[in-house]
């Protein structure tokens, strides 16, 4: 009889934590940055953690970006357990699964490029031999077809955020991180945000984690989490 091959199913969750904890050390003290977080994220969806600052919020998206790694507890992103995961395959994860979408634009953007340009950087490192062409269809998807010759100078704030998110989606990512992506724009401005992170969400299929500490902003986004001193207390659905 032919051996069985068991095959796991598949988890309907993009993220999932349990029991996360995250242990900053110096030779003179510890700071518990996470408490035993847990959190749960179905892929397809577009969700809000919100939080005081200090409460945890920046090293949960750390983690989730395989930015820094957890002292403790379990944590899972697509199927992946990053606990046993070689540095390697952080390498992979972060080029391949996440994206990110940064508060502070310097982080996103060079500023003697001109749009297109920017989004063509992260393009260099793949084997897309088209990135030009690319390019503008992400400037397109959010909004700034017209605005690909421009230099950053040349773009009001919310038009580098959005140059930003293009950027971000160059790597086809399953999972799109943004940290206070609306903290430096008017609130007209953070509304068209906000619309093409729902635009991106249902056609694309792209899971959405917002990072932010902008009551406002989360109560147009349907899945809200509230954290508090590294735990999560709330979550509204």
């Amino acid at each position: 009889m032919p051996k069985k091959i068991y095959i796991p199913k598949p988890d309907k969750y993009m993220v999932r934590c349990e029991g996360l904890v995250k242990i900053y050390k110096s030779s003179k003290s510890e700071v518990k940055a996470l408490r035993g977080l847990d959190l749960k994220v179905e892929k397809g969806e577009l969700m809000a953690i919100i939080g005081a600052s200090g409460s945890g919020k920046s090293t949960v998206l750390n983690m989730l970006g395989g930015l820094d790694k957890p002292t403790s507890g379990e944590l899972f992103i697509n199927g992946r357990d990053m606990l046993s995961m070689s540095e390697e395959d952080y390498i992979r994860f972060k080029r391949d699964t996440v994206g990110f979408v940064w508060q502070n634009n310097a982080r996103n953007l060079i500023p003697y490029l001109t749009a297109v340009e920017n989004v063509e950087v992260p393009l260099l490192f793949s084997r897309n031999n088209k990135r030009r062409e690319r390019a503008r269809e992400l400037l397109n998807l959010v909004g700034l077809s017209h605005r690909e010759n421009n230099k950053l100078d040349q773009l009001s704030g919310g038009e580098q955020q959005r140059v930003a998110i293009a950027i971000a989606l160059a790597n086809s990512p399953k999972l799109l991180l943004a940290d206070e992506p609306t903290g430096s724009v008017d609130s007209r401005t953070s509304d068209n945000i906000i619309n093409i992170f729902r635009t991106l969400n249902t056609e694309m299929n792209v899971t959405i984690i917002i990072v932010t500490h902008d009551n406002s902003l989360a109560k147009s986004i349907d899945h809200v989490v509230r954290i508090k001193d590294g735990v999560a207390v709330d979550a509204f659905v």
